[in-house]
């Protein structure tokens, strides 16, 4: 079974969702928002497609600004948050929510913006599995439609790499245990919880991707590199920024 399909429903979920609603940076939603260029003075709301949306964290800072948001994910406790939180601050009418794998989801056409935030890119077993997160995002975008993808930059990552990590409170944290294969590009670590006396593991797999890399297989897809930040404060990527938020606009239909 691949990893993902177990990770973010079971222990990731219990370490970092349960114990408390993620507040998110006003930041980031401001910077999507310019990123994307999305247009609330036109005839309809902005709408936008959430790709791998976690608990919509995104989604309903979003919906609040006035956008309908459509979003996706494997996760089915992820997805019940979502729509559940939605609910709760009745933003449920502009918040759609699905669980299902982004790789046979039917993606909704005519959206102003797709979006995947916080390193949901370079799961699948190939780059060519990965590039299916780029053509859903340029099939659901009309023309001049805007794709933000954000992922941990490659760089930093592999200079800055540290074989362990711990964090988290006591009776309560995550420690990772850390390779880098660097004949494929991955980061592959055992991830071990530990919640009040109870342990579990995980191997995650994540494919580093280069801005290059990112920039060509985009193009390949009818989605024109515009820029790439290094992180939500606008800030020009660079080799220690610390993440890769990558901008491109559809400018015709994918091949």
């Amino acid at each position: 079974m691949e990893w993902f399909k177990r990770f973010y429903d079971t222990d990731y979920y219990e370490y970092r969702y349960a114990p408390q609603p993620q507040e998110l940076p006003a930041k980031q939603v401001e910077f999507i928002i310019r990123a994307a260029r999305l247009n609330f003075e036109g005839p309809r709301p902005p709408r936008v497609f959430d790709i791998c949306c976690g608990t919509g964290r995104h989604a309903r800072p979003l919906a609040a600004r006035g956008c309908e948001v459509i979003g996706v994910d494997l996760s089915q406790r992820s997805i019940q948050a979502a729509v559940a939180q939605a609910r709760a601050a009745r933003l449920g009418d502009r918040c759609r929510f699905h669980v299902a794998d982004i790789r046979n989801f039917t993606p909704p056409s005519e959206c102003d913006a797709a979006i995947s935030i916080f390193q949901s890119f370079g799961y699948f077993e190939s780059d060519a599995a990965d590039a299916i997160i780029m053509d859903k995002a340029a099939e659901s975008l009309r023309p001049g439609g805007r794709f933000i993808l954000d992922v941990i930059n490659r760089e930093v990552a592999v200079g800055n790499f540290k074989p362990r990590d711990k964090r988290g409170r006591w009776r309560n944290y995550v420690l990772e245990r850390s390779q880098l294969d660097l004949q494929t590009g991955h980061l592959v670590a055992r991830w071990t919880f530990m919640r009040h006396g109870r342990r579990s593991e995980h191997t995650v797999r994540i494919r580093l991707y280069a801005l290059h890399e990112l920039i060509h297989m985009a193009e390949a897809r009818g989605l024109r590199f515009e820029a790439a930040y290094g992180d939500f404060d606008g800030r020009p990527y660079g080799r220690q920024t610390p993440r890769c938020i990558f901008v491109a606009e559809k400018t015709r239909p994918p091949h």
